[in-house]
């Protein structure tokens, strides 16, 4: 579930990280006593993120959200690699994706349209075939094909494919 603050930091981390050399890919938050604030980067050269690369980031972003002042209770601050996990955000992330294979949790209405595709009607998972400015196409394992909305799409993540073949390879290219 998305959390209120969630644009507010992103658009205050956003800028602070693009400087430094980065790109915010999410934000989370959560707990209850304190809250958890959780930054997804990644470096905007495609090199491998290091811890280096968090620390340096963390630094910087601790004290502007410091200075900003928008929590009424003390935070943490954890910034790290979206992992071989990688939540698909924004439209560019499903482009640089495609060809690799995806879960997508829709909101009911795509629930209903999907439950004949999938076995599980909460989440969806397939090759991740074409992204349009209407929405994506997934090709399952019986090569259908199953276009889902934008307005559908609640959260996106990779499914890391490690130890067996991955998709691209078996079409003749590399995953990345």
């Amino acid at each position: 579930m998305k959390h209120p603050f969630d644009k507010k930091i992103s658009q205050i981390c956003s800028p602070v990280l693009q400087d430094a050399g980065y790109d915010l890919v999410c934000v989370r938050l959560s707990g209850t006593k304190k809250t958890v604030v959780e930054i997804l980067i990644e470096r905007n050269d495609t090199k491998p993120l290091t811890l280096g690369d968090c620390v340096k980031a963390s630094r910087k972003l601790s004290v502007v959200l410091d200075v900003e002042d928008l929590f009424s209770r003390p935070y943490v601050l954890e910034v790290s690699s979206p992992g071989l996990d990688r939540p698909l955000v924004h439209e560019k992330d499903y482009h640089r994706f495609v060809g690799h294979t995806i879960c997508v949790a829709t909101h009911p209405l795509g629930q209903e349209l999907a439950q004949e595709w999938a076995q599980d009607k909460k989440s969806i998972k397939g090759l991740l075939k074409t992204v349009s400015p209407q929405g994506i196409v997934l090709k399952n394992e019986e090569e259908k094909e199953l276009f889902i909305d934008w307005k559908w799409i609640r959260e996106c993540h990779l499914i890391p494919l490690i130890g067996r073949p991955s998709d691209k390879k078996k079409s003749g290219s590399q995953q990345t």
